[in-house]
């Protein structure tokens, strides 16, 4: 067997690969539900929908009859929604017997399936708690997927209620960002944002911004704020606040990390 052969042995080359792959992950997610303490049954359920429709979405679809070596397909969760992927890997000489990272180096997204944007109300329905809660944890940065539309929030259907903490954050934007208190305008200097929470001072944070420079291939913080739980909040509201802004989800928030438990999970138990 030549590389390209054991490399299309363990990626999915159709579409009958892409089914089978949600279909077993659909058990895993529901497996995983029942002992899973760290999201809520609303989660799991508007996720298990979600691939549901992405499947059915995905079984009206043309795929390519045969793909050229390196290519492949694969499919991933974001808040955004469920999205088929079309990928290319540097297949180096000796795979898979050597163990080497694979590098991809070309990635495109061709079909997504979006997920719900809810409102506040809708929110708070779907996960059992007060309105005026909902609208707290978005003031307070601690619902960073949510999105400001004319004077109203949405939020992602797959977002979960907030857990007990702080967890550092990161945001990037592209465009100017408007309507900013006075004392904030220099946000438009930046690009880049990231909060972090001191180790020890649980009452102190730390704001770093980037603008679009990098320095042998280091990133360095243009500014650095030191600031209290309140300054923080005001900072990060008004990024959350701007269209433009993407959340880049952190590793303790993220929905691809959390598939990939799953999967990992499923795979020890049949080790044992």
């Amino acid at each position: 067997m030549n590389k390209y052969e054991a490399f299309r042995s363990c990626h999915s080359m159709c579409k009958e690969d892409i089914l089978l792959d949600i279909d077993e992950t659909i058990g895993k997610i529901l497996k995983h539900a029942e002992t899973d303490p760290d999201h809520s049954y609303a989660y799991y359920t508007t996720l298990k929908k979600l691939l549901d429709k992405f499947k059915e979405a995905i079984k009206t679809l043309v795929f390519m009859e045969k793909l050229d070596d390196g290519w492949c397909y694969d499919w991933g969760v974001t808040y955004a929604g469920a999205e088929l992927q079309l990928l290319h890997y540097d297949v180096y000489d000796g795979y898979p017997e050597e163990h080497q990272f694979l590098n991809m180096d070309q990635m495109y997204i061709i079909y997504t399936v979006p997920t719900s944007l809810l409102t506040v109300e809708e929110f708070a329905s779907l996960h059992g708690v007060e309105v005026v809660t909902v609208r707290q944890w978005i003031r307070r940065g601690k619902i960073r997927t949510a999105k400001k539309c004319g004077n109203e929030w949405r939020i992602p259907a797959l977002t979960d209620t907030p857990k007990r903490g702080y967890t550092s954050a990161f945001y990037k934007w592209s465009d100017t960002l408007t309507g900013l208190p006075s004392e904030l305008e220099y946000l438009n200097n930046y690009k880049e944002a990231s909060f972090m929470q001191d180790d020890d001072d649980k009452k102190l944070y730390y704001v770093r911004f980037f603008d679009e420079e990098v320095k042998e291939g280091v990133r360095e913080a243009k500014k650095t704020l030191e600031c209290n739980s309140a300054e923080r909040e005001k900072i990060e509201l008004a990024i959350i606040s701007q269209p433009s802004v993407v959340y880049l989800s952190n590793f303790r928030d993220n929905i691809c990390i959390d598939l990939m438990h799953i999967c990992e999970e499923e795979i020890e138990e049949n080790d044992l």
